[in-house]
This record gives structure tokens, C-alpha cells and sequence, in this order.
């Protein structure tokens, strides 16, 4: 009995000296300190992944824009076709844009003061070109300052931006070759009449 209560009066004077205490206090702060640092390590890795990733997609988000970009003007070419077009009573310019039908300006030969329906064909670049062949339909140039009208027949070719005039009948198709380089692009605006005889025109590869 003597000697178990020696050997638990000296683990009690170990334990409760100030020297074992500190260690105790300082292992426990170290491993606080590491399970702290630990965490700042674990943040910080994971905000350097999600910086990573989002720089990443600005990155690839820029090239694909620009392939998109590229990819349209390849298919289509740097120009657009625009036809007047009634709309609530007033005159508007719409883009032809692929399979879309588009009514055209109210016409009528006999009382309009311009030559036919006017379509605007609108390119860009230098060395552009487009060639415009007409089937059951003239091809006219019209300067409203002058009056001055001049009939081209049923094919043009066009260097820059112009304004042509159509006089078409119910199954008029405008053929349209354009080349820009070597690039050579192929379009049909057929148009067509309904039974309220309103024209309307779409545009077809």
C-alpha cells in the first residue's frame, strides 16, 4: 500500500507540475496551430483551383466566340440583304435572313415612282463581289435626286453597297453569286405573291 500511494503521489507531482503543464498547453497551441494552418492551406489551394478555372473559361470563352464569328462569316459571307417592308403602317428596312419570309413594300407599277421593289445589298471588303441574276423579273438602278431610272435586264454585277430595284412577277427568283478571295457563296430570294396579292420574299441557299 505504501508503495501505491508513492507511485500516485509521483505521477500527481509530475502531472501537476508547472514544467508538464506547459508542455501540455504548448502541444495543444501546436496542434491547434497546425489544424489552423491546415485550413488557411486548404482555402487558400481552393481558391487557387477556382481562380485557375475561371481564367480558364475567359480564356477558352474568347476563342470560341471568335470561331463562332469566323464560322459566319465563312457561311455567309461579309455581306446582308435588306428589303423595305410594311410594318404597322410605316416603312422599315428588314435583313433577309435564311427561311425567314419577309412581306415587302406595297407596289404598284403603274402608280409607284420608283422602278420596282428596292433591295439593298450591302457589302463589305475590298474585294467583294456579287453577281445578281434575275429570272421572270428586270433588274433597274434609280437616283431619286435626278429621277434618272436605268435598266440593267436580268443580271448585274456589284463591286460595293447598292441599292436595286426589281420589277418582279408572282415567280420571280433572284439568283446571287458572291465571291470574296477565293470564297464564292451561293443565295436564292424567290419571290412570291398570296392571295391578297401581297409580295413577300425569302431567302434560300
Amino acid at each position: 500500500m505504501k508503495r501505491n500511494s508513492k507511485i500516485k503521489e509521483e505521477i500527481w507531482s509530475d502531472f501537476d507540475s508547472s514544467k508538464n503543464f506547459q508542455k501540455i498547453m504548448n502541444r495543444t497551441k501546436e496542434e491547434k496551430n497546425s489544424s489552423t494552418r491546415n485550413d488557411w492551406k486548404i482555402m487558400l489551394v481552393t481558391s487557387f483551383v477556382f481562380l485557375i478555372l475561371i481564367g480558364g473559361f475567359f480564356c477558352i470563352k474568347g476563342p470560341i466566340a471568335q470561331m463562332k464569328k469566323e464560322k459566319h462569316i465563312v457561311e455567309n459571307g461579309n455581306f446582308q440583304i435588306f428589303a423595305l417592308s410594311n410594318s404597322e403602317e410605316k416603312e422599315v428596312k428588314k435583313e433577309l435572313k435564311e427561311n425567314i419570309h419577309v412581306p415587302l413594300k406595297n407596289y404598284n407599277e403603274a402608280m409607284s415612282s420608283v422602278p420596282g421593289f428596292p433591295i439593298l445589298f450591302k457589302l463589305e471588303g475590298n474585294d467583294s463581289q456579287m453577281e445578281i441574276i434575275v429570272k421572270n423579273g428586270n433588274i433597274y438602278t434609280w437616283v431619286p435626286s435626278s429621277g434618272i431610272v436605268t435598266l440593267l435586264g436580268e443580271k448585274t454585277i456589284i463591286n460595293e453597297s447598292q441599292t436595286l430595284y426589281f420589277q418582279v412577277q408572282k415567280d420571280t427568283i433572284i439568283d446571287i453569286i458572291y465571291r470574296q478571295g477565293e470564297k464564292k457563296i451561293q443565295k436564292r430570294i424567290t419571290i412570291y405573291q398570296d392571295e391578297d396579292f401581297n409580295y413577300y420574299a425569302i431567302l434560300t441557299n
